[in-house]
């Protein structure tokens, strides 16, 4: 799906990104709202020859996430990301 927006040129979707979820707990310890997610953070990848599943897979590796403005939605450092919450 990300790499038909980057091809065209249109704006990604808006993205929730959980983190802090290990498979012992039933829920992330946080999760982030980033609405705007230029191209520019976004990098194509292909999985080696190596990987043991996909290989060759085409992936999305995004980049420098949390200097895009976004809003803590469920838990985090609030301390830490007081200055890039959306207003």
């Amino acid at each position: 799906m990300v790499s038909t927006y980057l091809r065209t040129g249109q704006l990604l979707p808006p993205m929730f990104v959980c983190f802090d979820w290990p498979r012992s707990r039933t829920e992330p310890g946080s999760v982030y709202f980033f609405p705007l997610v230029p191209a520019k953070n976004v990098a194509k990848r292909v999985l080696s020859d190596q990987h043991k599943t996909d290989a060759g897979r085409a992936m999305a590796e995004y980049r420098d996430m949390l200097s895009l403005p976004y809003q803590v939605v469920v838990g985090g450092d609030v301390a830490n990301t007081a200055v890039k919450r959306l207003r």
